[in-house]
């Protein structure tokens, strides 16, 4: 039923990143300087959206208005001739700009914005919290300084042999375990009554992306997984990670925690998902995750089916 499905949440390319001229600090600058330009404010973990919701665009004139209340900006890219870029924003200025919009955490935001922009936001988030924690040099304890458009930091202190320093992406697999008829979910504890996802974990140093599906799944639910296959993935700005998402198959059947990752974890069929999903006893990830779509592609066989996921989650 995958034909039926949007790609995932964030993972829609939403404009011409420009890459190549990021270093050339001229052209950057005449971009920033650009009639043309704008900005997308950023507090935190808030940005500035419009009832539609929409991402709000604030123009140089608005950028100028704020003068020496601005933290950190970087270039995002180009998008129909114009170029963007996110800015991050003192906390004292924030009251300021709240007759352009409202300010709104990206969790809550992201599954209602057009596509590209929720894109533009994954990247500027992602940036915000990157330059937010490395403030100093990993190496040698020295302060760093933002470069190429604020895609890099250097390290002040010119004898450090470790000067440039690049945003991290922190790489984790999800993955759907069937078995025929059945699918493997698990629960953490914090999570609200009655919900269910894929199993997911960061993957290790030295460790390939189907040694980490198969070593994951052993470890939180003691179920031998074989024979991954990559599905799709998914930029994940909370706060800098990238979902691969796998399904595989189960050779062993019996479930062992073990890790205390998980509170439990169960074999689902398609038919005790439908009935978990139309009485309320199941909850599955929301239409954000990529472990939603993981599920939808194998667990929806018609129309009917797809409605239903789409009631339980406005429900």
């Amino acid at each position: 039923m995958s034909q039926y499905l949007n790609p995932n949440v964030f993972a829609v390319a939403g404009l011409d990143r420009q890459s190549v001229r990021r270093e050339n600090d001229q052209w950057i600058s005449s971009q920033w300087e650009s009639e043309r330009m704008r900005w997308i404010p950023l507090c935190g973990k808030h940005q500035l959206v419009t009832d539609a919701p929409e991402v709000r665009l604030l123009d140089r004139a608005a950028r100028e208005a704020l003068d020496g209340q601005l933290r950190h900006y970087f270039f995002l890219g180009v998008s129909n001739g114009v170029p963007l870029f996110g800015v991050e924003i003192e906390e004292s200025a924030r009251g300021s700009l709240e007759s352009h919009g409202e300010w709104r955490d990206l969790r809550g935001i992201a599954t209602l914005l057009p596509a590209n922009q929720a894109n533009w936001l994954a990247q500027a988030q992602a940036l915000r919290h990157w330059h937010e924690t490395h403030h100093y040099c990993g190496h040698c304890g020295q302060p760093t300084e933002s470069i190429a458009a604020g895609h890099a930091r250097v390290c002040v202190n010119e004898s450090c042999d470790t000067r440039n320093v690049f945003p991290r992406m922190d790489p984790a697999i999800i993955v759907l375990v069937h078995d025929e008829d059945r699918c493997l979910l698990g629960r953490q504890a914090t999570w609200d009554k009655g919900r269910y996802s894929c199993i997911a974990g960061f993957v290790e140093a030295g460790e390939s992306l189907e040694q980490a599906v198969i070593r994951e799944v052993a470890e939180e639910t003691g179920v031998q997984a074989v024979n991954p296959q990559y599905h799709s993935s998914q930029p994940w700005p909370f706060p800098q990670s990238l979902m691969l998402g796998f399904t595989a198959q189960a050779l062993g059947k019996e479930i062992r925690l073990h890790d205390k990752e998980l509170e439990d974890a169960r074999w689902f069929t398609r038919e005790g998902i439908r009935e978990g999903l139309q009485d309320g006893s199941l909850k599955l990830p929301s239409s954000l995750s990529i472990s939603h779509r993981l599920l939808t592609d194998w667990f929806a066989e018609t129309d009917e089916d797809l409605e239903l996921l789409r009631e339980a989650e406005r429900g």
